[in-house]
């Protein structure tokens, strides 16, 4: 009983730590705007970081004015990045299903960890499309390897559970 409290306890750490970071790409991705500006002071060009890493700065600076102009001109473009918001919203709500019952909702857990493994190809495919340089991709696609490994461990912990 008390292994399986521990257990409970695990895996509700791993999906609270989800939750969390779906509410946080929400805060990030909505005032997009600001948060590219803010961005830029501290890696684009002139910023200490941008100075140690140039290629970093010079593309934080591709971006922030990209990002400028497409709000002064086209600012209903913003509209998709509001429905990515919407996604990590409705995802963030799947997740409490799995926080509340991992064992009945073992397939939240692994839905999830097949989206981390997809992040990669998508980081890959469309930034070569969009020409999104390497490190940047490379960047991308380690949130969904990072994520991937508590997801992989909170499915293994659900299913001592659902031998108990």
């Amino acid at each position: 009983m008390i292994e399986q409290t521990l257990t409970l306890r695990k895996i509700r750490a791993v999906m609270g730590l989800a939750i969390t970071g779906m509410i946080t790409t929400i805060i990030i991705s909505f005032p997009i705007v600001t948060h590219v500006e803010v961005l830029a002071r501290w890696a684009g060009t002139g910023s200490m970081l941008g100075d140690i890493f140039p290629t970093v700065g010079a593309w934080v600076d591709h971006v922030q004015a990209g990002v400028s102009e497409t709000n002064l001109t086209y600012p209903f473009l913003f509209y998709m990045s509001d429905w990515l918001v919407f996604a990590h919203v409705v995802i963030a709500i799947f997740f409490i299903g799995a926080y509340r019952d991992p064992v009945r909702n073992i397939w939240i857990i692994e839905a999830s960890m097949m989206a981390c493994l997809l992040v990669i190809f998508v980081a890959a495919i469309a930034g070569d499309v969009r020409g999104i340089p390497v490190f940047w991709r490379v960047a991308d696609a380690s949130f969904g390897i990072v994520c991937f490994f508590p997801l992989w461990f909170a499915r293994k912990w659900t299913k001592q559970l659902e031998m108990v």
